[in-house]
């Protein structure tokens, strides 16, 4: 008797091989394909990323300077506890945290306004795309170029912005902006706000796109206005978008280089706005090229940026989510002790 492809035999042993958890080799299921489609990246990351971070990791516990064969040894804790007694480096923490939330909590503010705005089925906006288009074309720029232009702007008494404020008497006498620290410091913030905020906005109206209007049209039936739909429909809706944008601009922030830089190399008045990259660039240029005393800045860094952003993934964290998580895990525990007792 000839089996056909429809009989019972096969469908039963088909069914007896999908309730045994089979699975070809290249089946979506088993997630072979992922594996592969995500390797190049895998493999890039190891061979670009990776090795650099930990080779960085070893030159910080070393007096490697560039081409000087005999450098190269171990020297342990030397690095850092010279780093934690530069006070130089000491104030440049506190300026990269200053500058960075002078401009992160401006730029998330005005962004989410902006964005609520542009989503918003109420007030119903023209030329959306066209603003977006122009809010983001700062992102666009390089920093280098922009951080040269606001320096040639502000550069001495005779520079545009003097001619302006003299032209239309708004100051007596040319002032020197970049004498001043708390304009220093002001001003890059400004830029970085300025060239980054654009970015934010697009991130946040994707999130705000994605919420189902469905849960606006229930708040609305509940009788919930305009702040308590912001409060418990979009905010939740946006924790991972948050978490996103706030990890990404910490980053940024902590590697803070080219804007400062190009407005005052060597920090400005009182180191005003020296930051931890701009150090780490002045110690290896400082004319023997101290790789080691470099590489260290770099590790202090990345450990900083390390540890808030755990920080910032445990606030922002799904607290339903990780509870059901939780409880599939004690449920699968539970059903595993279940299955031996039975065996």
């Amino acid at each position: 008797m000839r089996i056909g492809k429809g009989s019972g035999v096969s469908g039963s042993v088909a069914s007896q091989g999908m309730a045994g958890g089979s699975r070809k080799i290249g089946s979506l299921e088993k997630g072979y394909m992922g594996y592969i489609m995500i390797s190049p990246f895998v493999v890039v990351f190891i061979v670009f990323s990776l090795y650099s971070v930990l080779n960085t990791i070893w030159l910080a516990f070393t007096d490697t300077q560039l081409l000087v064969p005999s450098s190269g040894k171990f020297v342990g804790m030397y690095n850092f506890q010279r780093l934690l007694k530069d006070r130089v480096f000491i104030k440049s923490i506190g300026n990269t945290w200053k500058i960075w939330l002078l401009n992160f909590i401006p730029q998330l503010g005005i962004a989410m306004l902006l964005s609520v705005w542009f989503t918003s089925s109420f007030l119903k906006l023209k030329l959306v795309g066209m603003w977006r288009s122009l809010l983001y074309l700062p992102n666009m720029f390089m920093p280098a170029t922009v951080g040269v232009l606001y320096f040639k702007l502000f550069q001495d008494i005779y520079s545009p912005a003097n001619q302006f404020l003299t032209m239309i008497n708004a100051i007596p006498e040319p002032i020197r902006f970049l004498d001043k620290p708390v304009f220093l410091q002001m001003l890059t913030a400004y830029i970085q706000w300025w060239m980054w905020y654009g970015n934010t906005i697009i991130i946040l109206v994707a999130g705000m796109s994605s919420i189902p209007a469905s849960f606006y049209e229930s708040g609305m039936i509940d009788g919930a206005n305009g702040w308590k739909m912001f409060r418990y429909i979009t905010l939740p809706a946006l924790r991972p978008i948050l978490v996103y944008t706030l990890v990404t601009s910490l980053v940024g922030g902590m590697q803070m280089f080219e804007i400062p830089y190009f407005i005052a190399a060597q920090g400005g008045p009182g180191n005003a706005i020296s930051t931890m990259y701009t150090v780490m660039f002045r110690k290896y240029d400082a004319g023997k090229k101290f790789i080691g005393a470099a590489a260290s800045v770099g590790i202090v860094i990345l450990l900083i940026t390390t540890v808030c952003s755990l920080i910032i993934f445990r606030v922002l964290r799904d607290r339903d989510a990780a509870s059901e998580a939780k409880a599939k895990k004690l449920a699968a525990k539970e059903r595993k002790l279940r299955q031996r007792m039975v065996m």
